[in-house]
């Protein structure tokens, strides 16, 4: 679909090659932004704990059979 655009001395324009609207709706604002990068330290802060405690749950396991290796 292209866009005309009519001064008022009745001169047509063609401004289908405009950008702007497509730089608008691709861009995200700096709230967002702002918002993604704020939920990805999130997820970034629950993986650590999530890791966290399986390493310490697999150091554990494995202190635990040590100590069983040795008593042998």
């Amino acid at each position: 679909m292209g866009y005309l655009y009519i001064d008022p001395l009745g001169k047509v324009t063609d401004i289908s090659y405009n950008f702007l609207q497509k730089i608008k709706g691709e861009a995200l604002t700096r709230e967002t932004q702002l918002q993604d990068t704020e939920r990805n330290i999130k997820t970034r802060n629950i993986e650590l704990a999530v890791w966290s405690v399986f390493t310490a749950i697999f150091l554990l396991i494995v202190i635990t059979y040590l100590r069983n290796v040795k008593r042998l």
